[in-house]
């Protein structure tokens, strides 16, 4: 999903942290948790978590996200 934002300049509004981007931080909580607070920090953006969406709903918002 962060691919898609980036690629239409949206980058400065939306952000996604999925899970293949948390993953090279460490296996560990609280790399995990460094990680995140790190990126929001530095992102300078309104964060809002929500779980990851996988299958149709992952479609639907890829879809609304493209226009």
């Amino acid at each position: 999903m962060d691919t898609i934002v980036v690629d239409q300049g949206r980058s400065s509004m939306y952000g996604f942290v999925e899970p293949q981007t948390i993953q090279p931080s460490g296996n560990t909580l609280e790399s995990k948790q460094h990680y995140l607070q790190t990126w929001m920090d530095e992102s300078k953006r309104y964060v809002y978590l929500m779980p990851y969406i996988d299958g149709k709903m992952k479609t639907d918002l890829r879809t609304m996200l493209q226009g």
